[in-house]
């Protein structure tokens, strides 16, 4: 398009979070997606609002379980 590009012939470089960017392509491919707990639903958005596509927050969640949150809390400890 051309917000990307003005010569289609060109490659296009875009200097974006790939963590992220990964997470973004399972949500486009799916339709929704469990977030882990290190990415926050706001920097997603921010990702998706970049790329220009609009997402329904319903139908993404954030892992939050206990469990996860056990371990982190023991890696925080572990640094």
């Amino acid at each position: 398009s051309d917000r990307w590009n003005d010569d289609p012939s060109k490659p296009i470089f875009i200097d974006r979070d790939g963590y992220i960017f990964a997470h973004v392509l399972n949500y486009l491919r799916y339709g929704s997606i469990e977030l882990p707990t290190n990415l926050p639903k706001s920097m997603f958005q921010r990702e998706c609002d970049f790329y220009g596509f609009t997402t329904n927050m319903a139908s993404v969640q954030q892992d939050t379980s206990i469990g996860e949150m056990k371990i982190i809390k023991q890696k925080i400890d572990d640094a």
